[in-house]
């Protein structure tokens, strides 16, 4: 099992399409500011759950402030706040 991993690891470092194959990709969830419904049924993701990771991400309850929010491969959401 080890073997396998660090060979997927390895293959995954020199070929971005296998990376992307493997690990999947990022997907914008909120865009200038607008909920992107598709992908957040896409990524079968509920605004409950969106709003849970925007209060402990930035400490903010309010999708007001936010320019552009994305699901990182990882599974956490990054947030891009407006700038004024």
């Amino acid at each position: 099992m080890i073997l396998t991993n660090r060979l997927i690891a390895w293959i995954c470092q020199k070929s971005d399409s296998f990376n992307n194959l493997v690990k999947g990709h990022a997907v914008v969830l909120i865009e200038s500011g607008q909920i992107k419904w598709d992908a957040m049924n896409a990524v079968n993701l509920s605004k409950s759950d969106l709003m849970e990771s925007l209060r402990l991400e930035t400490k903010n309850e309010s999708l007001n402030e936010v320019e552009k929010a994305v699901i990182e491969t990882n599974g956490r959401i990054s947030f891009i706040l407006k700038t004024e």
